[in-house]
């Protein structure tokens, strides 16, 4: 009975370490599969249907960086504008416009236009600014109605496109814009899409035609750098004016202005009303 017992036990001792091995083996196999089928240790070539794909960080390229653009505070702008032309001066004016290497902007008027075609070319083709003054000149008949007035410009706005091929909004009426352009003048013009130009610095070169007149001129452009204020300066198509221009100029250079061309986006210098 006694051998009986022992065999018992001993069978039930073999059953009892075969049953921990198992669970031991069940351990270590479960982790092994927790270990090895985490994603990065799993080849999908090897999974079937089931795609493991690896998230990889995009790589981030830098935008290249303009440099910031360099603004001179110290940089002063005037504007040197001529009415009443194109005239038989057109071409010298260019001249010592082209030898100082500076621009300017003129106000023409539109038979004037025609009776100079080609040197009006040359203007434009230099890069000049382009503006309009008109047909007659006349104040009685240019601001004799709202109408007139948009007449005229719109007449010379024709005419210098299909001269030139530029179209432009600049415009400079008669005599200033004051007394003569009333408000409904001023109204009629702007809805036509023109940027209505005066000055503040007047050579009076139709007035003086002598050395006066740069002595004047340069009075007023000491007087308006003292206010900080950008000159627009009056000058006609004159013989005179051909000859003085030059110290003019020179005057502007040795201040250290820089002559600029306008354009629609310019806020204009406008007679105060």
């Amino acid at each position: 009975m006694l051998e009986t017992l022992l065999e018992k036990r001993k069978k039930a001792a073999k059953k009892y370490r075969w049953l921990r091995r198992g669970r031991i083996f069940m351990f270590f196999a479960i982790i092994f599969l927790l270990l090895f089928s985490s994603p990065q240790f799993v080849n999908p070539g090897m999974v079937g249907s089931y795609e493991v794909v690896e998230q990889v960080p995009e790589e981030t390229v830098a935008e290249p960086v303009e440099p910031p653009l360099e603004i001179d505070e110290d940089l002063k702008i005037a504007y040197l504008t001529f009415d009443d032309g194109p005239t038989v001066f057109l071409a010298d004016i260019l001249a010592i416009l082209a030898e100082y290497e500076v621009k300017a902007t003129f106000f023409m008027l539109e038979p004037q236009m025609w009776s100079h075609q080609e040197v009006l070319k040359d203007l434009a083709a230099a890069g000049h600014g382009l503006g309009l003054h008109g047909v007659s000149h006349n104040y009685k008949q240019f601001y004799a109605s709202p109408e007139s007035a948009r007449e005229e410009m719109n007449t010379a706005q024709a005419t210098l496109e299909t001269i030139t091929g530029v179209r432009t909004v600049l415009v400079r009426t008669p005599y200033g814009s004051s007394p003569y352009l009333k408000p409904a003048h001023r109204e009629i013009l702007e809805m036509e899409g023109f940027k209505i130009w005066d000055w503040n610095v007047d050579s009076r070169d139709w007035f003086y035609r002598d050395q006066r007149m740069v002595e004047d001129t340069l009075q007023q452009l000491a007087a308006l750098e003292q206010k900080n204020e950008v000159p627009v300066i009056l000058l006609h198509e004159r013989s005179e004016t051909v000859k003085f221009l030059p110290q003019i100029l020179e005057y502007l250079l040795a201040h250290d202005y820089s002559l600029q061309v306008p354009d629609e986006e310019t806020v204009p210098v406008q007679f105060t009303h």
